[in-house]
């Protein structure tokens, strides 16, 4: 059985023996093609998408580059995930720690402190680049957790109504 990690999703699979090769002037293996490949992702906590239109901004308050603003794609217990430019995923690294805050109208601002924990390049339905940096909050406790809970489930039953 194979185990590895692309994008921090772990997936698995098992194929033949491995092979020795070289590969760009290195050692490297390789295996046969396997017949099913198992992503196991596995989420701690629900994760929803913070609204487009009215974008929930994460001010980072001890940024190297000075004070920062950017946007939240989704928002859940355990941490958040940020849109970056090429040129603003530039500024960050995985494993950098951030203290921040962010206004999860109308419970009132969450001070925290942000881990990077992956950044992800993504393409858009319309071409266009950006980086995805997932987050965790790194030092929650039971109010921050109840204003984040109260905002996520607020959130979701926004998003029901508008199905209805």
């Amino acid at each position: 059985i194979y185990v590895c990690s692309p994008a921090g999703v772990k997936t698995q699979f098992s194929t033949g023996q491995p092979r020795r090769i070289s590969f760009q002037g290195g050692d490297a293996f390789e295996v046969d093609l396997p017949e099913q490949v198992i992503k196991l992702q596995r989420r701690e906590f629900f994760r929803i998408p913070t609204p487009i239109a009215n974008p929930v901004l994460c001010q980072f308050l001890d940024h190297p580059a000075g004070e920062l603003s950017l946007p939240l794609a989704d928002i859940s217990l355990g941490g958040a995930a940020l849109v970056l430019s090429t040129a603003q995923a530039a500024k960050f690294h995985v494993a950098d720690h951030y203290q921040v805050s962010i206004e999860l109208k109308p419970f009132g601002v969450l001070q925290v402190q942000l881990e990077i924990r992956h950044l992800i390049p993504v393409q858009h339905k319309n071409g266009q680049e950006s980086i995805r940096a997932g987050c965790c909050f790194a030092n929650m406790n039971t109010p921050r957790e109840t204003m984040v809970q109260r905002y996520v489930a607020n959130l979701e039953r926004e998003r029901r109504a508008l199905v209805r």
